[in-house]
């Protein structure tokens, strides 16, 4: 996060300070090749940041009973057991840590909650067993 902000601030101060320089000093190259070495510094940067997040991220794709479809580094199994209300949940075992750092993506609008349980991280649905959409976990850096 820094190294946008830095990147950031260099650029602008020299887009601020090129708008202030004399002609003569506009047409030098060395000069034109600052301003071009930071936004070349930025695109890597951000391309790098981007692949990082991409390896870092884990995502499964659930069935309506509890069977994972698809994944990508998604090394945790997937409970299904009923809540005390009589709620369909979803739990990902053994995986802790922080439950907003958990999006879940429905196939059809659904109403669910993502919380921390005992064995890992319950995803609850409110609505009957058979009504329970496909749906896809997504866990980001």
């Amino acid at each position: 996060m820094w190294m946008w902000i830095l990147l950031l601030v260099i650029i602008s101060i020299y887009n601020t300070v090129y708008g202030f320089l004399p002609d003569s000093l506009k047409d030098k190259l060395w000069i034109k090749s600052i301003g071009i070495l930071a936004a070349v510094v930025l695109l890597f940067y951000g391309i790098a940041q981007t692949i990082g997040s991409y390896r870092n991220s884990s995502s499964a794709y659930v069935s309506s009973d509890g069977q994972i479809i698809k994944k990508w580094n998604f090394p945790w199994r997937i409970d299904t057991t009923t809540g005390n209300d009589g709620f369909p949940v979803f739990l990902i075992k053994n995986r802790y840590g922080d439950s907003s750092a958990i999006k879940v993506k429905t196939d059809s609008p659904s109403r669910y909650e993502v919380y921390n349980a005992i064995d890992g991280v319950g995803i609850k649905f409110f609505c009957k067993s058979e009504e329970v959409p496909k749906f896809k976990i997504l866990i980001g850096p």
